[in-house]
């Protein structure tokens, strides 16, 4: 199997015809990219979360010193980006309201979203979801 990141790279970098990108979700307030899917045709669909910062107290109140340099770049505030397949996630777990995936920018924190929020979104022709900072959601 294709490493995830290098088919994110390729589809949304490619000058092709057919539009890769299916979904975005992004933060009502700065437009900042939570959450990005790609469909990689027969490779299947992509999850792309960028790198992101949260504020000081935000960081220091959501993280540990040893989470902090394990998973940031700068070792403090700096989220790594994660890219990964659909079925490496639990969004594909529609009938666990509780189970999903965190997407975080430094105005939304921790939104989780759900398996069933995220196929309905997948399902419909919207191609843009934006997140307000107290997690309420619409579709554009």
């Amino acid at each position: 199997m294709l490493d995830a990141h290098d088919l994110y790279l390729a589809a949304t970098t490619a000058k092709t015809a057919k539009k890769p990108r299916r979904l975005t979700y992004r933060c009502e307030s700065h437009h900042c990219m939570l959450l990005d899917v790609v469909d990689a045709g027969p490779l299947g669909v992509v999850l792309h979360i960028p790198q992101y910062k949260y504020s000081n107290k935000a960081n220091d109140e959501r993280s540990s010193e040893s989470g902090r340099k394990a998973n940031t770049v700068d070792g403090d505030r700096r989220w790594k980006a994660h890219t990964f397949y659909l079925e490496q996630s639990a969004l594909t777990w529609e009938d666990d309201m509780i189970a999903g995936q965190s997407l975080s920018c430094n105005h939304v924190l921790d939104y989780t979203l759900n398996g069933k929020e995220f196929q309905d979104d997948l399902g419909s022709s919207k191609e843009l979801v934006r997140i307000r900072t107290n997690h309420t959601r619409y579709a554009v």
